[in-house]
């Protein structure tokens, strides 16, 4: 295990945050004084976490919901929205060379296919490596991004989409998007706001803080920071608040279940108010290599 004294974005002092016990186990969870950044320290390796995802589990419903492309499961809407965002920036031009890290069930992969290019795609679950080829006809490859070869200026695009808060080292990652992209070529990330009203109101209770699947907790402001250092100028930024229709049924009684379509406009708006604020639930960056 390796454990970080100063923090891994700005290299500035870093001070134990909280700790998290999950199945027994006790996390310490260290913030930097600079830049906010928020990590897992120590730090589990890289074969415990490729042991840990090759056998992660996900229930047979999530299995069938992940095989139909339910437009309302895993977020088939923000994949249609990466993918719509990345296809602007490289100017719709099709056949570009697209690698999609950490695929999961395929959605973006899935509509980065549809959009034309040509896809190379990550996993290291079996389970989701399955699903995955059941939505897309494209089986990913069993590997993670660090034992991934790939050749120097050699990719168009790379799509990191709720993937860069599981990984051990953040500067490898970002270095080694930068050298494997073309110059110009996009980097596309999607995470948890460390930032967002959910975390402030319920701290470490939150569900994104969640060791160790997830080891890495970024707002928008160290995350530009980490790219930037990179050699990566920022193209646009967004946050993305959203409450699936089932985790509302499920909290809402039947008696009121009519009060449903105003619940929904209510909650959109304050969300709506929370992303311009910056406090949203997602944080949605892309980058372009300088």
């Amino acid at each position: 295990m390796i454990n970080h004294n100063y923090c891994p974005v700005c290299d500035l002092s870093i001070v134990e945050w909280k700790r998290k016990l999950i199945a027994d186990q006790e996390y310490k969870i260290d913030m930097c004084n600079g830049c906010g950044y928020a990590f897992v320290n120590p730090r589990p390796t890289l074969k415990f976490l490729s042991e840990y995802y090759a056998n992660f589990h996900i229930s047979d419903e999530d299995i069938q919901v992940g095989e139909k492309g339910d437009k309302y499961a895993y977020s088939v809407v923000d994949a249609i929205r990466i993918v719509k965002k990345i296809s602007e920036l490289t100017n719709n031009i099709g056949d570009l060379n697209f690698l999609d890290v950490g695929c999961g069930h395929g959605l973006v992969t899935r509509e980065a296919i549809y959009s034309r290019f040509h896809v190379t795609a990550l996993e290291l679950s079996d389970i989701e490596r399955g699903v995955a080829y059941k939505l897309t006809e494209l089986m990913p490859i069993n590997s993670s991004f660090e034992d991934y070869s790939c050749d120097s200026d050699s990719l168009d695009v790379i799509n990191l989409s709720q993937i860069l808060e599981h990984v051990v080292d953040i500067n490898l990652w970002a270095s080694k998007s930068h050298r494997c992209l073309k110059k110009g070529g996009v980097l596309a990330i999607a995470l948890p706001n460390f930032n967002s009203f959910l975390r402030y109101l319920l701290g470490e209770a939150d569900p994104y803080i969640c060791p160790p699947v997830h080891l890495n907790f970024f707002n928008n402001k160290n995350l530009i920071k980490l790219l930037d250092s990179h050699g990566f100028d920022i193209e646009h930024v967004e946050f993305v608040s959203r409450i699936p229709d089932e985790a509302l049924l499920k909290r809402i009684p039947k008696f009121l279940l009519f009060t449903l379509p105003v619940i929904k406009i209510a909650i959109a708006t304050i969300f709506k108010i929370f992303d311009i604020l910056h406090i949203g639930i997602m944080i949605n960056i892309y980058a372009r290599k300088r």
